[in-house]
C-alpha cells in the first residue's frame, strides 16, 4: 500500500507559519505539523519526485493511503493518475494526492478521463505547492529571525514573544542542520542554468524520449502524446514562468540564510553560487 504521508500540503502549511493562532492550531498542534513536514522542506522542490516504476505500481494495486483514510482506486483514477504523473513528470503516488486535494478543492468529482482541461488545472495546484514550498523555508527564516529578537528582549526584562515561535527555530535548526543549505544552493544553482528539475516532457519525440530516457519510465511516452502543439508551447511558457518565480524566492531564501542566520557561506559554496549566476 502506498502512502502520501510524506507530501505535506504546502500552502496552509505556509498559513500556519505564518499566523498558526488565526488558522486555529495550538503551539503542540503547530510543531507536530512542522515536525512531519520538516524532511520534506529540508530537500526543498527535490521532494518532489519523478514518476517510477515502483510507485505506478503501487497506484496500480489500488490501494493508498491519504488522509489517515485508506482508499481504493477503482480503474478509472488509476489511469487517470498514472497518465497525470506522465504529464507532470511527477510520482505517481504524489500526483495522486495532488490530484486529490486538487478536486477537492474545487468540490469536484473525481475525474474519469485524463484530459487537457485537468492537466492545465493540476498543472498549476502543482506550480502552487512547488512555489508553497520554498515559501515555507522563506517564512521559517523570517520568523526565525523575530523569534531571535523576542529571545533577546525575553533577556532583557521583556514580555517575550509568541509561543509559535519556539517551534518555528526548532525547525529551522533541524532542516539547516540536516542539509538545508546544500540543498537549497544546489537547486538555485541548477534554475540559474536553466536545468529546472521535474520539467514535464514536451510533446516532440525527440523531447519524450530524452526525458524518458532520465526518468527511465517507458510507459509515459503514450501519455504524452495527447498534448497538442499549441498546449506544450504553453506549457513551456508556464514552466518558465515558474521557474523565475521560484529562482526568486530561492535567492531571498539564500540570502536570509546567509545574512540572519550565521550560516557560513564557504568559499566552495561562494564559488559554486558566483559559477551559477555568470552562467
Amino acid at each position: 500500500m502506498a502512502s502520501t504521508a510524506v507530501l505535506p500540503a504546502t500552502r496552509y502549511l505556509f498559513f500556519a507559519i505564518e499566523d498558526a493562532g488565526a488558522q486555529g492550531l495550538s503551539p503542540d498542534e503547530f510543531q507536530k505539523q512542522l515536525d512531519s513536514s520538516a524532511d520534506f522542506l529540508c530537500k526543498c522542490l527535490s521532494s518532489y519526485l519523478p514518476p517510477s516504476p515502483a510507485s505506478k505500481a503501487a497506484v496500480e494495486s489500488g490501494s493508498v493511503s491519504y488522509g489517515g483514510q485508506t482508499l481504493k482506486l477503482n480503474e478509472s483514477i488509476r489511469k487517470v493518475t498514472v497518465a497525470a504523473s506522465a504529464r507532470l513528470a511527477l510520482d505517481e503516488v504524489q500526483t495522486y494526492a495532488l490530484l486529490r486535494r486538487c478536486v477537492d478543492e474545487d468540490k469536484a468529482p473525481l475525474p474519469t478521463t485524463c484530459d487537457d482541461d485537468l492537466v492545465e488545472r493540476l498543472t498549476h495546484f502543482y506550480f502552487r505547492e512547488r512555489l508553497g514550498l520554498l515559501k515555507c523555508i522563506h517564512a521559517l527564516l523570517i520568523h526565525a529571525v523575530e523569534a531571535h529578537d523576542d529571545d533577546d528582549e525575553g533577556e532583557e526584562g521583556g514580555e517575550g514573544g509568541s509561543p509559535f515561535h519556539a517551534p518555528i527555530k526548532a525547525c529551522l535548526e533541524r532542516l539547516l542542520r540536516d542539509g538545508l543549505e546544500e540543498n537549497l544552493a544546489g537547486l538555485l544553482c541548477s534554475h540559474m542554468r536553466g536545468e529546472t528539475p521535474a520539467r514535464p516532457a514536451l510533446s516532440s519525440q525527440t523531447q519524450q524520449q530524452t526525458h524518458l530516457a532520465q526518468l527511465a519510465v517507458a510507459s509515459a511516452a503514450a501519455a504524452q502524446d495527447s498534448l497538442d502543439p499549441a498546449a506544450a508551447a504553453q506549457l513551456s511558457r508556464d514552466w518558465a514562468g515558474q521557474a523565475l518565480e521560484e529562482t526568486q524566492v530561492m535567492l531571498e531564501c539564500a540570502f536570509l540564510m546567509y545574512y540572519d542566520q550565521g550560516t557560513k557561506c564557504s568559499a566552495a559554496r561562494f564559488a559554486q553560487l558566483a559559477n551559477a549566476f555568470e552562467a
